[in-house]
């Protein structure tokens, strides 16, 4: 079994366990459809596929909350039942926004943010064609399951169960009611209504574009990532058995 390495540095150890395992290891191989499997080693390796698509399964390995990975101390014995294909998979559902002819895509979340500090915009979320919420705030966040665990979290967001469902939280709104949604990511939109700023759309943290005011970002469910759930695999939530 050919398996490729995305690591931060050389990840001997990894590449020694496919080794030890029988199979033929790759570090950061030019295309990630050349192998069999792919074992990404911190959220940075893993959230580096995600622009270009990646079509074979992955292993994560201490990756952050709210994705199936295992932690650095169990990675030899999870690699080696890679090689030896005693895994599931499990599709992640990713998030793609569209403005215009562009679309973006991510694993854990997309933001629109304004690009000045302290400059407050005003936003608008739409859902099956119904406005549902417009409020201001310096940005607005919606999030994956997987990322509903991070930066959505911390700004007051709800933790979603793996689905096709989306967290959607206001960044420090220029309001007392701090409400946040969860809403299906099929249908939905955010759209810049007035803006004292320009706004910036991120995804994974990736700065990708900036939004005209007026313009709508339409939010939609991209092709899954899948994930090898090996018996070494963290469920992703914890004692509950929901990988």
């Amino acid at each position: 079994m050919k398996i490729g390495v995305f690591a931060p540095s050389r990840a001997t150890a990894i590449i020694d366990a496919i080794t030890d395992a029988g199979g033929d290891a790759v570090f950061d191989p030019a295309a990630t459809d050349d192998v069999d499997a792919l074992v990404t080693v911190g959220e940075e390796a893993l959230l580096s596929l995600i622009p270009e698509g990646v079509s074979v399964p992955v292993l994560p390995i201490a990756a952050a909350a709210g994705i199936p990975s295992v932690a650095r101390e169990n990675a030899p014995d999870a690699v080696a039942s890679l090689v030896a294909g005693d895994f599931d998979t499990e599709a992640v559902p990713l998030i793609a926004a569209t403005v215009g002819e562009r679309t973006v895509r991510a694993l854990r979340d997309v933001m629109l943010v304004t690009t000045e500090p302290a400059r407050i915009s005003e936003y608008a979320i739409s859902s099956m064609g119904e406005r549902v919420a417009e409020f201001r705030a310096d940005g607005v966040v919606v999030a994956t399951p997987a990322g509903s665990h991070g930066y959505a979290r911390a700004a007051g967001g709800s933790v979603v169960a793996p689905s096709e469902l989306a967290s959607i939280v206001p960044i420090s709104p220029f309001a007392i009611d701090r409400s946040h949604w969860v809403l299906p990511m099929a249908d939905l939109s955010v759209s810049v209504v007035r803006d004292e700023a320009e706004v910036e759309l991120l995804a994974d943290t990736r700065r990708e574009l900036i939004v005209p005011t007026g313009m709508s970002v339409a939010i939609s469910t991209a092709a899954a990532l899948s994930v090898a759930v090996v018996p070494e695999t963290t469920p992703v939530l914890s004692g509950s058995g929901v990988r």
